[in-house]
C-alpha cells in the first residue's frame, strides 16, 4: 500500500506542475513554464509534460528543439495521434516560414531598386533646364569699347581751382 500511494504522490505531483506550467505559459509566462517544467529530466518526463513543453518552445521558436521533444513524447506513447499531427503540422509550418522569409527577402530587394530609380529620376528631374536665348529682334552689334573718345567738357570758370 505505501508504494501505491507514492506512486499517486507523482502522479498528482506530476499534475499539479503540469497545470501550473500550463497556467503559466497560457498567461505569456513561457520562460517561466519550461523553467518549471525542467526540473525533471527529459527521459523522465510523461508525454503529457513533453506535448506542453514543445509546445512552448515552439512559442519560443526553438523549432529543432520541439520536434525532438515530440519525436521523444511519440516514441513513449506511439498509440497517441496527437504527436505525429504536431509534428506534420511543425513541418508544414517550417515550409510555410521558409517561403514567406523568400517572399518578404524578393519584396524587400524590389522595394529597394525602386527606391534606387526613384530617387536617381528624382534628383534629375529637379535640376534646373538652362535658360534659353531667344532673339527676338536683329539688334546691332554692340562693341566692346568706343571707337572715338568721349568729348570733355571744359572746365567751368566758376569753379575754383585749388592749389
Amino acid at each position: 500500500m505505501p508504494s501505491e500511494l507514492k506512486s499517486c504522490e507523482i502522479d498528482l505531483g506530476t499534475q499539479v506542475r503540469l497545470a501550473r506550467a500550463s497556467e503559466l505559459a497560457r498567461f505569456g509566462k513561457l520562460e517561466q513554464s519550461v523553467e518549471l517544467l525542467l526540473q525533471r529530466r527529459l527521459s523522465e518526463m510523461l508525454p503529457e509534460e513533453l506535448d506542453l513543453l514543445a509546445r512552448i518552445l515552439v512559442k519560443l521558436g526553438s523549432h529543432s528543439d520541439a520536434r525532438q521533444i515530440w519525436e521523444q513524447a511519440s516514441a513513449m506513447a506511439p498509440e497517441n495521434p496527437k504527436y505525429p499531427e504536431c509534428l506534420t503540422a511543425l513541418s508544414a509550418a517550417e515550409r510555410h516560414t521558409r517561403y514567406w522569409m523568400y517572399a518578404l527577402a524578393g519584396f524587400a530587394s524590389v522595394m529597394m531598386i525602386g527606391a534606387v530609380i526613384g530617387f536617381a529620376t528624382h534628383r534629375w528631374s529637379t535640376r534646373k533646364a538652362p535658360i534659353p536665348i531667344v532673339a527676338t529682334k536683329a539688334s546691332p552689334p554692340v562693341s566692346p569699347r568706343p571707337t572715338t573718345p568721349a568729348p570733355q567738357k571744359p572746365a567751368s570758370p566758376t569753379t575754383p581751382r585749388t592749389r
